[in-house]
């Protein structure tokens, strides 16, 4: 085997140890009631040198609470960290309080001093059936899919019990950064998503930078970035 291949699995392999010992250190609390839910990614924190979207890349980020992400050339604090390895976009940041983030999940006082946490792993997406979905969605409204991401939240306990949440009580504020190919497009932007029911739900952009994409969304799984 060639060095540089094997320094690359050495690379992959490392990001993996050290990602889910993050996923579950450190992170904002929340509720571990909000149970039964599947991710419809089929995307969930293991400590396998892969996931259901294919091998984890050297360039995975472990992002913590309140930690700062570049994204469209600002600096923003994301309120909820965990682990990020998509590529198809500059940046991803959770900006709602939080007070919010938690009234969402519905987190008790209880919850916060069992010390049961909020993460999030996104990643491309690389799930054929939930994107060739999206890719009809956004043919019929006019759209041309830009980026296909996996948006998974999860709930941690402190003995490392994973439970994903697919709906939240309340929406959540998300921020993206844009490609280039995607910003200079000159078309509104928005995000679609396939509920738990089949259907499709159109998230629009509330910020006016061209460079950034931010959304109100309480549906979690598969994402096409359209425009």
């Amino acid at each position: 085997m060639k060095k540089a291949t094997l320094n690359k699995l050495l690379a992959s392999a490392l990001a993996v140890a050290l990602c889910v010992p993050v996923l579950l250190a450190n992170p904002m609390t929340v509720n571990a009631s909000v149970s039964g839910n599947t991710p419809v990614s089929g995307n969930v924190p293991s400590t396998s040198a892969s996931t259901s979207e294919g091998s984890v890349s050297s360039s995975a980020v472990s992002l913590a609470s309140h930690n700062t992400v570049i994204i469209g050339g600002k600096s923003v604090k994301s309120t909820v960290g965990g682990i990020f390895i998509a590529t198809a976009v500059n940046g991803v940041a959770v900006t709602s309080p939080v007070a919010s983030v938690n009234a969402a999940i519905g987190l008790t006082q209880a919850d916060v001093d069992a010390g049961t946490n909020a993460r999030f792993f996104i990643c491309n997406s690389a799930n054929k059936e939930m994107k060739a979905a999206l890719q009809s969605a956004a043919a019929a409204a006019g759209k041309t899919v830009g980026a296909y991401l996996n948006i998974d939240l999860y709930t941690i306990t402190k003995k490392g019990t994973v439970t994903a949440i697919r709906n939240t009580a309340e929406p959540i504020t998300m921020t993206f950064g844009l490609p280039g190919r995607i910003a200079n497009a000159g078309s509104s932007v928005s995000v679609i998503c396939i509920d738990k029911d089949g259907k499709s739900v159109v998230m629009e952009d509330t910020d006016t930078d061209p460079k950034t994409l931010t959304v109100n969304t309480n549906v979690f799984g598969v994402y096409a970035i359209v425009y």
